[in-house]
């Protein structure tokens, strides 16, 4: 059990918030903000901790806003790119923290349109001035 602690940071915060009892959903938000349900749930299974807990803390995960909170600052950094590249790296980005590929590209046209309306939104102001 000491070798989870001496671990990633995200294992760490995950074992000790479970350990203690302390899985409420905004401390669980920080740690799915990262990695989502399929990430976590490896990560701790390589840290020793049991499946029962790990199950007991994913139980009230929803995937599509984790994936939006994971993938909006990530969307601000891309947002001047072209859509083709903008969909391939924010979706690669939340493949890779687990999301699944149901979950991923309905979040990437989200942001998609959000970040394309913002540029515009800044553009138009900018004319204005």
């Amino acid at each position: 059990m000491l070798e989870i602690l001496a671990t990633s940071p995200v294992a760490r915060f995950a074992f000790l918030a479970l350990l203690f009892g302390v899985v409420a959903s905004i401390t669980m938000a920080v740690i799915f903000a990262v990695l989502h349900r399929s990430g976590v749930r490896q990560e701790l299974r390589q840290k020793g901790v049991a499946d029962d807990i790990i199950s007991q803390a994913l139980h009230d995960l929803d995937s599509e806003s984790s994936a939006y909170r994971a993938g909006l600052a990530q969307a601000r950094r891309l947002e001047n790119l072209d859509q083709r590249t903008f969909r391939q790296k924010l979706g690669g980005f939340l493949l890779r923290r687990g999301f699944a590929h149901d979950v991923v590209w309905p979040v990437v046209d989200q942001l998609w349109t959000e970040a394309r309306a913002g540029v515009e939104q800044r553009e138009e102001e900018s004319g204005r001035q």
